[in-house]
């Protein structure tokens, strides 16, 4: 589901927009102060956007490479200078990226050559993330005559 994003007061009356896109799966940074979720741009390329919760300064965009079975998993998970999520660069196979929030190139937190990260979680300290992963199957059955 895509939401348009938008901030709003204490008393959940005043209402900020924070940027024209719409997005998904939004993530507030552990200080306030930033919001990060993923959109798809008219070219259908998939980006991790992130903007000021006061809606001041310009959003900055990171492109997302294309995943083989859509967006990338879930949830935004904050860092101290990073925002993390899982992707899956092939067909079963998921893997955590870290995209630096001052820019640059995103690293792996975590390579798996096989199995879907369904969720994941990083320990306050981030020294430590907790991972449910399985495999995805898709089977066909016909079955006639049941009784």
């Amino acid at each position: 589901m895509k939401f348009p994003c938008v901030a709003f007061g204490p008393s959940l009356s005043a209402q900020v927009k924070l940027a024209s896109s719409k997005g998904a799966r939004p993530s507030v940074s552990p200080d306030g102060q930033w919001l990060a979720y993923f959109s798809t741009d008219v070219s259908d390329q998939h980006n991790l956007n992130v903007v000021s919760v006061t809606a001041e300064g310009p959003m900055q965009t990171f492109t997302i490479l294309r995943t083989a079975k859509g967006f990338a998993t879930f949830a935004i998970h904050w860092t101290s200078r990073s925002m993390c999520y899982a992707d899956n660069p092939a067909v079963n196979v998921s893997q955590i990226t870290c995209q630096p929030r001052e820019g640059g190139n995103p690293s792996r937190l975590v390579e798996f050559n096989s199995g879907v990260i369904f969720y994941f979680a990083l320990s306050p300290d981030q020294k430590q993330v907790l991972i449910s992963r399985s495999f995805v199957s898709d089977d066909v059955v016909l079955i006639r005559d049941a009784k």
